[in-house]
Formats: C-alpha cells, structure tokens, sequence
C-alpha cells in the first residue's frame, strides 16, 4: 500500500522536526551563505568635451560572484552526512516507484531552471520532472548520459537497483533558516534487490542559494548477482545531453563507505548592458561600448544586468560630460620652396578667435614628418618628397580647442633612367637609347638632358638619342637629367662591343697507342667568351676544360675539335687529326706442366702479327716467333708492334711430383690416418712401392700402387708404438722417370 503525505501534514512534521533538532548542530552549508553574490562596475571619470566632439564610453571595470548552473565543478568533501534516520517517512514499503510531487522548501535552480517541486524515486534518485509523480520507476542502469525518466534531469545519489519493500526507510527533512536552508533525503538501510542481506545507505542535500548539491554514502555494496552490480552517482540535464559523474562511479559496480562528494555550480552569469539618460531615464543602447555626441553636458548612466537563469543581480554606474562651447577656428596656408637635397614650407597661420582669449594665443604644429612647432606661422623644412599631413591645433582659455588638418604634397621626382635596344654586339654598331626618367616640371622648367657615350663622344637636349660605337670595347654610358631648380640625376649603362674571336689549339701527340693519354691546350678570344667545347671524334665530349686530357679505347683516325661559343659574335670552330694504333695482341696459351727430364714443347705467339715493324723479345733472350720449353719457369714474350708493345707470360709447373708427409695420426679419427696417400700429395705416378721398417731394421710393411690406403700403423693386426719409423719409396711417374726417396715418418698416438 502507498502512502501519500499532504503538504499540510508534512509542514507539521517538518516544524517537529525542526523544534527537536533545534538545540541539535547542524553542519554548515557547502558554500558562504547567503552567497554574496556581488558585482561590481565602473566607467570612466566625469569629463568635459567641445562642442561637435565625440566621446566613447564603456566599461572600465566590471564583476561579479555570481554563478550559472548550466555547468558544475565536482569534488570530494567531508564526510559530514545530516541524520539519516529522522524526517518525514515516504515510500513507506514500496520499490521501483515514483513518490507523489514534493514541494520544495525553497526554489531550486538545476542546469539553468529552477524548480518549486520534485519527486522522489525508490532506487536512490530524486527528479525534477513532476511528470513522474506515482509512475513506475525502472530499475535498469546505464553510464550516463543516458536518455531515461531516471537520468533526465535527475540527480543520482547512488542509483542503483534497491528494494524498500524488503525494509528500511525513505525519509526527507529540511533545515536551517532562510535563505540558507536545506533540504535532504535520505535512504537508510534498504536492503539490495535479489541481495536482501545487503543493505545501502546514502543521502542527498540541495542547498538554498548557492544551488549545491552533496551526496553522502555511509555504506553502498555491491550485489553482483543483480545488474552486475552496476551503479550511478551524477547529475544529468533534461534532454541528456550532459551529465557529470565521479570516475569509477557511472554505470559500474562500485563500493563505497563513509564517501562524501559535491556538486557545485561554477558557470559564469549571462551578462547584458543598457546605458541611459540619467536625467529622462530614456534607454539609448543595449552594448557595452556607446559613442555619444552631446550638445549640452549630460550625466549618463550604465546598468549590467548579470543572470544565472534563476536568479538575476544588476551593477550600475553613471559619467557627466560637461560640452565646453568652441572658442577659434583654426586655419592656414603654406607656399613650397624646393631643393635638391631638402624643400622649405612657409605656413600662413589664418585662425581666428570667437573672442580674445584672455592667457593669449596658442598654436600647437604637427607636421607629420615627427617634427612640432608652436610659432603663430613657423617655416618647416621637409628632408625627403612625400605626402605629410600637417595638422594646426588652435588654443584658448578652456579646454575647448580646434584643428585643422591638410595634406601637404612635397613632389619633384627626379630619377634618371633609360633602356637600349642592345647592349652588346660583335665589332661595330648603332645602339637606339630611349629615355624612361621621371622627371616633374618646377617653375614651368623643362627637363633637361645630357648623354655621354664613353668613347669621347656625347649629345646635349636630345631625349632619345642613337649612337654608333666604331671600335671593339667596353663603354660606360651617362645619362644626365635636370630640373627647374636645377637639380640633376645619373643613370649608368655598359655597352660591349665585342671583337672578332679567333681559336686554336696544340695536342700532346698526333700519333698515339690505344690508352695512352692525349693532352690537349687551347688559346681563344676571352672577350665576350660565353663557353668551350672539346668534341674527340670517338661520340664523346667535354664542357669547360682547358687544358684538358683524353684517353682513346679504340685505333684509328680521329678528327678533334675545339669550338668557343661567345654571347654576341658567332662561335669559331677549329679541328686536328690524331691516329690512334691499335696495340699488338699476345697470348701463350694457358697455363700448363711438364714433367722434367724427357718432355719438351715448344711455346710461340698464337696470333698473326704481320708488317715490317715487329719486334719479338722473350725473357730466354730469344727473338724467335716460339722456342721449346724443357723445364717448369715462368715464360713470358714482348712484342711491340708499329711502337705500341703488349706483352703474356705463362706458368709452366713441374708435372711429375710426390710429397710425402713426416708424421701420421693412425687413432681413427678421419684425418692423417695412414701414410702415405700418394693420390692426393703426389701427380702423374704410374707405380710405386712403400716399404716401412722399425728402428731394428724389421721390415713391418711393404705396399704397393694397389694398396690405396698406405701404412695404417698395425704390424699383423697389432698397432705399432709411437715413434720415428724408416721409409723406402720407390716411385714410377708417366715419363719413364724413376725415382728413389728414404727417410723417417713419426706415428703418433
């Protein structure tokens, strides 16, 4: 059964409450209270203008304390809970509802409105959306923001999934004093849905004035076999577009104890402006900044309004502009001497006083080049041409002044300058000169000009002369300019005249062998020079290089040139031939053996050189096309061919050896295990005999070609001790040759 609670018998129960707890202390409010809320505005100092001048007036300073619920700050607090357990009783044995519509003690703003009533929800939840009232509350959590009648425009406190039915209390109670009340609901000891042994209890508190909000949690567990055990502790605005939550508190399971946590609002006030005649009372703007032209003195007023979209608090402050009458009119004329270097400006001062002024005349000069004077009619000399704005402001006994202002135009360009229709040509020519000066006419003075040409010739008053340059050369070109003052001006320009270019070139060699380097030199006209050629007649070429060198890899004749290229005469090209000889080609074949004592060939060049100029030499001495080798060496033969030599060597080894080791290794393990191995120490042997015999002169072996693996250390199958042995070979190489060794081997354990 639900239990409905009247306004009037909640107010009875409230002043109960109120008369017990009276004597009671009560924690203090989060935030000063009454906020002060204070603000703050200045605008300038009173003042004074003339008549037809104009002021801008705004703001000098301005503040304020208050603030906006549209955002909040969030932090942790002391744990300093009011009691959980007295107030008045709602929602008395029943879960996952709304209560009836509860009226506020006082008004309270949340995210910019503000609210008379709310309601309040049995899972830990209050709403400010009256809507709700005796609905059914769900029970499902969601991280907010989340678009749900238990987040829009709620504060969770904790929510979670918690069962009045099963036992606990939902009360709410006010305290304190206006305007610093507050009013809090507590949830103590409700047992957890599906989890009745656990209980949870927790509160929260809106203040008056300030519009805080503090949560307190004396103990919220967790009930992992519902929702996850999930759960909320935030605030969020109605159309769930913003929500602020504590980390790790927002849609996860959670675990509190003796937890205290604030919200406080900390967005600044909107902020408007009006200014309006003090004296009507007549509204004039609605900005900050105003421009005010009065024509007689005025006292103006300027009022800020800041609002927190609950609350509003204003801030004035008021100006007087006392309006002088004007007292002269200031005016004048000037009259331009110019110069060469600097120009003189005589300035006429024409202003006149409505009336005498009683401290005298004063005159203030600015004459835009950073220079002032305060003469009645100063002289001034501007150092460079240009437009000066020349201001004369006129004083008298007030305030109250007047200016002037006039652009004073100082203009007498004179800049010499011109262009030729060439600069430079080959041997001789006519160059056209075309006047582009700037030049301005002074006194009704024509420019006047002056060219000399650098070759001792020159011309007077004509603007676009020609002129013939006879001879090769370099010529510097004046042009003189003039004016009416007079003043003059220079321009410079160069003409080259080139001559007619001459080249040649000297080689190292006109015959040369294949490889050899070709060293060649240049000597050319330098005048006007833009770039040299090297062409070799082999397909290849060279920028730049002089001297330069060259190798040919190929015989034959070949057509050298060297060619100059220069900016205005024409290129000159001259050319030599070089023969290039081919050098003679030697081979010997490759290398070879020879087994000493019968064999014999015979060695000779392999290729065909044929012609008057051959010329053989080995290193035997010999001059012959080929002689006969009988004996290993190195041959080598030179043949220079037409003065280009060339030469081959071969190698002729001895092809009939042996190579006997002193020792062996008989232990099995792969390597040096018998003696001898003739196949791989020994070359071209047809036969052999090895006989080993021990220091007693025992014959303990005796082999022959057909026993490939020699001596293996054993004596009739019985391994024979370490020690020095004696050996007779007797050896057949392929020649017939016959040879005779004896000496010593060591077997080794």
């Amino acid at each position: 059964m639900q239990i409905r609670v009247s306004n009037f018998a909640m107010a009875m129960t409230l002043a109960v409450m109120l008369m017990v707890l009276c004597c009671e202390k009560l924690f203090a409010q989060p935030l000063p209270c009454p906020p002060s809320k204070s603000s703050a505005l200045s605008i300038r100092s009173d003042t004074s203008i003339c008549l037809g001048a104009c002021l801008l007036l705004k703001p000098n300073s301005i503040s304020t304390d208050m603030k906006s619920t549209k955002t909040y700050g969030l932090s942790n607090i002391l744990y300093k809970p009011y009691n959980y357990t007295l107030g008045t009783q709602v929602l008395t044995n029943l879960d996952d509802v709304w209560s009836d519509p509860i009226t506020l003690p006082f008004d309270f703003c949340f995210f910019g409105k503000k609210y008379k009533q709310c309601v309040i929800g049995a899972n830990g939840n209050i709403s400010f959306d009256i809507g709700l009232a005796n609905a059914s509350e769900p029970y499902s959590v969601h991280p907010a923001p989340f678009n749900g009648p238990c987040y829009n425009n709620c504060i969770m406190g904790a929510y979670y999934d918690i069962d009045p039915s099963k036992g606990g209390e939902i009360r709410l109670a006010t305290y304190g004093t206006i305007p610093c009340r507050t009013f809090v609901i507590s949830w103590a000891n409700i047992p957890l849905f599906d989890c009745s042994s656990l209980t949870g209890t927790q509160q929260i508190v809106l203040y008056e004035s300030t519009y805080a909000i503090d949560v307190f949690v004396r103990h919220r567990p967790i009930c992992p076999s519902w929702e996850h055990g999930n759960g909320v502790l935030g605030i969020q605005n109605e159309d769930a577009s913003i929500a602020y939550t504590f980390a790790g508190r927002n849609g996860v399971p959670w675990e509190d104890s003796n937890a205290a946590y604030r919200f406080t609002p900390n967005a600044p006030p909107d902020l408007t402006y009006k200014w309006y005649d003090n004296s009507t009372g007549i509204a004039l703007a609605s900005t900050d900044t105003f421009t005010v032209c009065p024509t007689i003195s005025t006292t103006y007023l300027l009022r800020a309004n800041f609002s927190s979209q609950c609350d509003v608090l204003s801030a004035s402050d008021t100006v007087k502009i006392t309006v002088n009458s004007i007292p002269s009119v200031a005016d004048f004329v000037y009259n331009i001497r110019y110069g060469c270097k600097q120009d003189t400006v005589s300035f006429q001062n024409q202003s006149k006083y409505s009336t005498p002024p009683l401290t005298g005349e004063r005159f203030l000069w600015d004459f835009g080049d950073g220079s002032t004077d305060t003469s009645r009619s100063p002289k001034h000399t501007y150092k460079s041409i240009g437009d000066y704005t020349v201001t004369l402001t006129t004083k008298g006994d007030g305030v109250c002044e007047d200016k002037i202002t006039k652009h004073l135009l100082i203009e007498h360009t004179l800049h010499a300058g011109f262009t030729v229709d060439k600069d430079s040509f080959c041997s001789s020519g006519v160059v056209a000169f075309t006047d582009t000066s700037t030049v301005t006419h002074l006194y009704t003075i024509a420019p006047t000009y002056r060219w000399i040409y650098g070759d001792s010739q020159s011309d007077t008053g004509i603007i676009n002369p020609s002129h013939t340059f006879q001879n090769p050369g370099l010529y510097h070109v004046m042009q003189i300019v003039g004016n009416g003052i007079p003043c003059y001006d220079t321009a410079y320009k160069i003409i080259v005249v080139d001559s007619i270019p001459f080249a040649q070139f000297t080689m190292s060699d006109t015959e040369l062998c294949v490889g050899s380097i070709l060293t060649l030199s240049a000597t050319y006209l330098q005048n006007g020079f833009k770039q040299l050629t090297w062409s070799f007649g082999d397909g290849t070429y060279k920028l730049g290089d002089n001297p330069t060198e060259h190798v040919y890899e190929h015989a034959g004749y070949f057509t050298v040139k060297f060619s100059a290229a220069y900016n205005v005469c024409p290129d000159t090209t001259v050319s030599q031939q070089v023969l290039v000889k081919p050098f003679p080609i030697v081979y010997l074949g490759p290398d070879t053996t020879i087994c000493t004592g019968s064999e014999m060939f015979k060695l000779q060049d392999t290729q065909s050189h044929v012609g008057k100029n051959i010329y053989r030499q080995w290193n035997t001495g010999d001059t012959t096309i080929g002689i006969w080798v009988r004996h290993p060496g190195l041959y080598s033969l030179r043949v220079k061919m037409d003065g280009c030599t060339a030469s081959d060597t071969i190698n002729v080894e001895k092809g009939c050896y042996i190579n006997i080791p002193n020792a062996f290794t008989p232990n099995g393990d792969g390597e040096n295990d018998n003696f001898i191995p003739l196949e791989l120490l020994s070359r071209n042997i047809v036969s052999y005999r090895l006989r080993i015999f021990s220091r007693w002169g025992q014959m303990i072996y005796d082999g022959l070609e057909s026993d490939h693996k020699g001596w293996d250390g054993n004596f009739n199958g019985v391994p024979q001790p370490m020690g020095a042995y004696v050996y007779v070979l007797n050896v057949k190489f392929k020649n017939d040759v016959k040879e005779y060794y004896q000496g010593n081997v060591t077997l080794i354990r």
